[in-house]
C-alpha cells in the first residue's frame, strides 16, 4: 500500500470549512479546525530555513493577580489558557504573545491584545528580534504544540528553557512572514 501525505494534495483555499466539518462534538470541530490552520502552516514553510527562538525572542513570567485583586477596568488579564477577566492596570503596552506556563493547558499560545496584564500562569513574550512579524511568530509557536513538552507530573509545566530551545521556520523577509500569517488568519476566519 503506498501512504500518500495529505498536505501536498489538498487546497484548503476550496475548502468550505464551515459545510465539510459538521458533525462531532464542538471540542472535536475545534481540534479538526486546528489542525487544518497547522497542516497550512507546515505547507507553507515546508521550504524555510529554522531558527531557534532564544535566538528571536526574550521570555518573561507574569505577574500574580488573583481574581479577588482585579479591579475594573480595560485592561485584559491572561491566564494559562487565554482571558481570565478585566483589570485596571497593565503589564504589556503593546500586543505580546502569552504561553501557558502550568497546569493542563500550559503551552497554549495566545495572541493578547494592547495594554494587557499576563499573570504568573504564563510566561510572555518580553522582547523579540527586528524583522519578526507577531503574527507569524504566533502560528509558528501554536504549530510547536508546546504541551507535549510538559513536565509529566501532578502540576504539569513547561519553563522557558524548554521553549527557547524549540526551532520554527523563519522566513528571512518580514514580508513573507506577515503574508504567511495574512493567509492563515484568513484561514482561522474561515473556521471560526
Amino acid at each position: 500500500m503506498k501512504l500518500i501525505n495529505l498536505k501536498n494534495i489538498i487546497d484548503f483555499t476550496r475548502v468550505n470549512f464551515d459545510n465539510s466539518i459538521s458533525i462531532g462534538t464542538e471540542a472535536s470541530k475545534k481540534e479538526i479546525k486546528k489542525d487544518a490552520i497547522d497542516l497550512k502552516f507546515e505547507e507553507l514553510t515546508s521550504d524555510v530555513e529554522m531558527e531557534a527562538l532564544n535566538k528571536i525572542i526574550k521570555l518573561q513570567n507574569g505577574k500574580g493577580l488573583p481574581k479577588n485583586k482585579m479591579q475594573k477596568g480595560n485592561c485584559t488579564v491572561y491566564g494559562g489558557n487565554g482571558i481570565t477577566g478585566m483589570h485596571s492596570e497593565y503589564l504589556c503596552e503593546q500586543p505580546t504573545i502569552a504561553i501557558g506556563r502550568v497546569g493542563a493547558y500550559c503551552g497554549a499560545v495566545h495572541l493578547t491584545k494592547e495594554k494587557s496584564w499576563i499573570t504568573d500562569n504564563s510566561m510572555f513574550i518580553a522582547s523579540i528580534k527586528d524583522g519578526v512579524d507577531l503574527d507569524y511568530l504566533f502560528f509558528a509557536l501554536r504549530n510547536l504544540n508546546l504541551n507535549q513538552y510538559a513536565s509529566q507530573s501532578s502540576h504539569p509545566n513547561i519553563k522557558q528553557p524548554t521553549v527557547l530551545l524549540k526551532k520554527i521556520p523563519l522566513p528571512k523577509d518580514i514580508n513573507i512572514q506577515k503574508s504567511i500569517a495574512q493567509e492563515l488568519i484568513g484561514l482561522r476566519g474561515k473556521v471560526s
